[in-house]
């Protein structure tokens, strides 16, 4: 099927992504008017892109804060509800009030150029089918591309290594040596919850740099976007998002520091 711009994803940059399509005048494929079309196209069987897939404890009280969909600001929610329930209802309340053309569960495999001319069209190649499309927004995140390093040892040893993205609760690790590796949000927020069951050591390659007062989007938000663009804009790699933010001193944090779980320790050379 041809359409004018196909966008990869149904998360909050997805939707985002389709709510200025269509305000610039982009219509859903198959509406047959004349104008420049597009699709969203979402591996996921539901609204709510990687939030459908978080740990079960983490709570809306608990997470680093969700941006309001573009003229969908979001409806008083219960701090203490999973954040894996409450998100995905939100984008999908927002699917239904913007009537974006999503189709779901397909997954893109690949994309190529339908000829060796650099300016043409791009074959989008999906589990349902295959598109022609003018040009793609690939709004898919990382969650299903983490980052695995490969340590010197890591194939001898014999313990548990697992992504942040895998873990479901603190239980499994109860009277465990556990190492937490990384100095991003989800690494605090796993820490501070397996430190009250496990012995942690938390292993980071920076000193992790705590902020005092709140990360106010309009403010803090606006100056991150600012430093990340200015980055982008001089060919500079783009650096984790917490390099940006820093750290705050939440009270899981605040607790986590009270029992000496905060406790880093420079990145390990082996395992």
């Amino acid at each position: 099927m041809k359409v004018d711009v196909v966008v990869i994803g149904a998360g909050q940059a997805g939707l985002s992504a389709g709510f200025h399509l269509a305000r610039r005048g982009f219509v859903p494929v198959g509406t047959g008017t004349g104008e420049p079309t597009f699709v969203i196209l979402d591996a996921g069987s539901g609204p709510g892109g990687a939030w459908r897939h978080r740990w079960e404890s983490l709570r809306m009280s608990t997470v680093n804060g969700i941006f309001d969909l573009p003229d969908f600001p979001k409806p008083p929610i219960d701090p203490c509800e999973s954040s894996r329930d409450a998100v995905p209802r939100y984008f999908a309340d927002f699917e239904a009030h913007s009537e974006l053309p999503i189709r779901r569960p397909v997954t893109v495999t690949a994309v190529r150029r339908v000829d060796d001319d650099h300016d043409g069209d791009l074959r989008v190649e999906t589990s349902a089918g295959t598109w022609t499309a003018r040009a793609i927004i690939n709004a898919t995140g990382t969650f299903n591309n983490p980052v695995l390093p490969e340590y010197p040892g890591h194939d001898r040893f014999l313990g548990r290594q697992l992504h942040s993205r895998d873990y479901v609760d603190a239980d499994a690790f109860t009277g465990q040596q556990v190492g937490v590796v990384g100095g991003g949000i989800s690494a605090l927020q796993q820490l501070a919850e397996i430190s009250r069951v496990a012995t942690v050591h938390w292993y980071t390659r920076r000193e992790p740099v705590f902020l005092d007062g709140d990360f106010r989007p309009e403010v803090e938000g606006r100056e991150t976007i600012a430093k990340v663009t200015a980055d982008v804009v001089a060919g500079r790699p783009v650096s984790s998002v917490v390099s940006y933010t820093g750290l705050l001193w939440t009270p899981y944090a605040i607790d986590a520091a009270g029992r000496g779980a905060l406790d880093r320790r420079p990145m390990f050379t082996a395992l």
